[in-house]
């Protein structure tokens, strides 16, 4: 792989276990010629119950350093309405908790580009 390969995009980085971490990293960082990019929202961590670790996003997240982080703040699919809501849900509150590490990640706010567009509506149904 590292002969084929100069440079690797990890996608849905938050769905990473720690054994897929160390991979990624002998194969692309521990190689001075080689680059990895890592994309991923640690709102969208789900994977727990298959090893999928948040704090392997946020160590990985520290071995980039803050210079080489990027927040993709402007949201091209979603209403202003709806990202107004989710704005109110995940970045008001001090929501995502951190127990081992005793702290909450801080969620930014995004912003629609389709500013004044769409509804927001919810519907109940039984049964």
């Amino acid at each position: 792989v590292q002969k084929k390969y100069k440079a690797a995009i990890i996608d849905e980085f938050q769905d990473t276990d720690p054994i897929q971490w160390d991979i990624f990293k002998t194969l692309f960082l521990e190689d001075p010629q080689k680059s990895a990019y890592l994309v991923g929202d640690p709102k969208q961590s789900i994977y727990a119950f298959r090893s999928a670790d948040i704090y392997t996003f946020l160590e990985a997240a520290k071995e980039f350093g803050i210079k080489q982080k990027a927040a993709l703040l402007r949201n091209f699919r979603s209403s202003s309405q709806l990202l107004m809501e989710l704005n109110r849900l995940f970045s008001t509150n001090s929501w995502m908790d951190l127990p081992k590490q005793g702290v909450y990640i801080d969620i930014p706010e995004a912003i629609s580009v389709h500013e004044g567009e769409g509804k927001l509506c919810f519907m109940v149904a039984e049964g």
